[in-house]
């Protein structure tokens, strides 16, 4: 699903350069991508650019041993915590159970869960659509099934 992919990206790229996310998700990353030029913690870039590096170049031979992501992971955490101690960190990691809550439907709630409902069912129907369209251009194989 490339366009869920995308829209991951967009978010992440605020914590990529140090900001703090937005709360109106990829229209708010966007809106507010002007001044990541201008405004940056270049602890956070630096440490998000060697784990993105990590994550790309790590040896094949060591992959079996210790995976890209387990190895970017245990760098960041030493780099954050032993190198640049000014990084901003995205929260706590929470102990404990998490508490029971029972949400209530009321006539507020419902627009506010089919809109991303209909983004995300028309997000799959377009990716689901694509797929072969993808795979015939690829394979040049013809997919139709009925034959004349």
């Amino acid at each position: 699903m490339s366009g869920i992919g995308v829209i991951i990206i967009l978010i992440q790229t605020l914590p990529f350069v140090g900001r703090a996310t937005v709360p109106s998700g990829a229209s708010g990353v966007l809106h507010k991508r002007a001044n990541n030029a201008i405004h940056f913690n270049s602890a956070a870039l630096t440490i998000a650019c060697i784990t993105l590096a990590i994550m790309i170049f790590w040896p094949a031979r060591l992959q079996k041993l210790l995976p890209p992501p387990l190895a970017a992971l245990v760098a960041r955490t030493l780099l954050g915590l032993y190198v640049f101690n000014g990084a901003p960190v995205i929260g706590d990691v929470p102990i404990g159970m998490p508490d029971l809550r029972l949400l209530f439907l009321t006539i507020i709630n419902p627009p506010s869960i089919v809109q991303p409902a209909f983004v995300l069912v028309l997000l799959g129907s377009i990716d689901s659509l694509l797929t072969p369209l993808v795979a015939h251009s690829i394979t040049a194989h013809d997919t139709n099934p009925i034959v004349n």
